[in-house]
């Protein structure tokens, strides 16, 4: 951990995390650097050296950083929730499993009236599977295939794009996506009923597993660790309503469910001013 000279770090060849103390005040920033100098710094009033390195194991790190992170931001999600204006929360795999966990320790604690009438539920879900499973029309596909970068086979986009191995291109062209879409597009063409066909299958699937809590007509705040909002945006066209509100543990300036005109919150956004650690890691 390196506290105060970040151009010294970016230079140096060390795997760790920088902390400008003089810029971040929030609360989680306030708990980070008082456990770094009471844990490591033993609070010397002596020891004034800017730019000082300290050598931490991955407990440290765990105890000192990412707890009270993911603190803070399980106290952002309560504040947001505990006015009583949302039915259900959903908290997306993988991640969302020890999310909930915290969120439903920290209401407990509360005893919040409100909140405690909230159901919170694990919700299994991917980018891969619910993108999968929205396609209605050609056009869907190709905007899937301009959402993020692939390189590989066209069979390996298949199967890791679109979950799909039953089918065999015998291409064996190293494509790169956004680049060659239109050569993807013309080799899957004549495949996109087949496609179009499985997504409505997977879509059936998707409502049932959302009715079977009755979620499909609720207000619904799902919960996830960012970063452009991508599987909220197509869970939101797989129900075919705006019922979803995103909190998110950080945002890119990206935000897919914006384009739907849902709402996304979220902890940290992509801004220096928001952020209050930079993890720098170098080979």
């Amino acid at each position: 951990i390196l506290i105060g000279n970040s151009a010294l770090y970016k230079k140096s060849n060390i795997i760790g995390c920088f902390i400008d103390h003089k810029q971040y005040n929030r609360l989680g920033d306030k708990i980070i650097k008082g456990l770094i100098y009471n844990k490591k710094i033993y609070n010397s009033p002596f020891n004034k050296n800017n730019g000082l390195t300290l050598t931490c194991s991955l407990s440290d790190i765990g105890y000192i950083i990412f707890g009270p992170i993911i603190m803070c931001f399980a106290i952002w999600l309560y504040e947001n929730f505990k006015n009583g204006k949302y039915d259900t929360i959903w908290f997306f795999a993988r991640e969302g499993y020890y999310l909930k966990v915290f969120f439903d320790k920290i209401s407990k604690l509360m005893n919040y009236d409100s909140i405690q009438k909230i159901h919170t539920r694990y919700f299994l879900t991917s980018r891969v599977a619910a993108a999968t499973a929205s396609f209605t029309n050609k056009e869907d596909i190709i905007e899937y295939l301009h959402n993020g970068y692939f390189n590989g086979t066209i069979d390996d986009l298949l199967i890791k794009r679109f979950a799909i191995d039953d089918i065999n291109i015998e291409d064996n062209k190293i494509i790169s996506l956004p680049r060659d879409i239109n050569y993807v597009v013309d080799s899957i063409n004549k495949h996109i009923p087949y496609i179009l066909d499985l997504s409505k299958k997977r879509r059936n699937n998707y409502i049932q597993y959302i009715k079977c809590n009755n979620d499909d007509h609720k207000k619904i705040g799902v919960v996830d660790l960012g970063y452009s909002g991508t599987a909220q945006y197509y869970i939101s066209r797989i129900m075919n309503n705006n019922n979803l509100t995103g909190f998110y543990f950080a945002l890119s300036n990206n935000i897919h469910p914006n384009k739907l005109g849902e709402k996304t919150y979220a902890y940290y956004k992509k801004s220096k001013n928001h952020i209050f650690l930079y993890i720098y890691l170098h080979n």
